[in-house]
């Protein structure tokens, strides 16, 4: 039987194999990851100015013109039917729950035609304490449960927050 000897040269061949088949697939993944979150991103940005962190699957919608401080429903200016956009003001510190007007809205967004048997509902929310954030979500919960809406169907996102802001601004989109 016969030995082989590595040499230096072999050794390089060896190394830059090892880097072609495991490096530059993790680069490629890396690269799609970040292009697909940019965008997501983009998506989101365009809309209210938002930004957002991703825990699931994404949307866009359409920009409020409601002042940043108030805490009850944009008018109607607030709702697409067509988009299957819904965008509202909500107040944690002073809301515990989404007001009769909002809820309506909600029903009115559920009749949009982007509302299929298996459409998502992308809800974008800020980044807030855990109390707040425990408040917010089970609004929105307790909104969809009302008309009796699958829990498993809605998403959460979550977006960086103006500093010093009470109201947020929030958007319900069909995807």
């Amino acid at each position: 039987m016969q030995r082989y000897i590595l040499t230096e040269r072999g050794k390089w061949i060896i190394a830059m194999f090892v880097v072609v088949l495991i490096v530059l697939p993790v680069i490629i993944v890396i690269i799609s990851m970040v292009t697909r979150n940019s965008i997501q991103n983009d998506q989101y940005h365009g809309i209210n100015g938002l930004s957002q962190t991703e825990n699931g699957s994404v949307s866009t919608g359409q920009p409020s013109e409601a002042p940043a401080n108030s805490s009850q429903t944009v008018p109607n200016d607030g709702l697409d039917i067509q988009a299957g956009v819904l965008t509202f003001m909500f107040t944690p510190s002073v809301q515990t729950s989404f007001d009769e007007n909002t809820i309506s809205l909600i029903g009115e967004l559920l009749t949009s035609p982007k509302n299929t048997d298996d459409a998502q509902i992308a809800v974008v929310i800020p980044q807030l304490t855990d109390a707040d954030a425990m408040t917010l979500t089970t609004a929105v919960s307790d909104a969809f449960t009302a008309y009796n809406v699958p829990l498993s169907r809605i998403v959460f996102y979550v977006n960086t927050p103006e500093p010093n802001t009470e109201s947020h601004e929030l958007t319900i989109r069909l995807q």
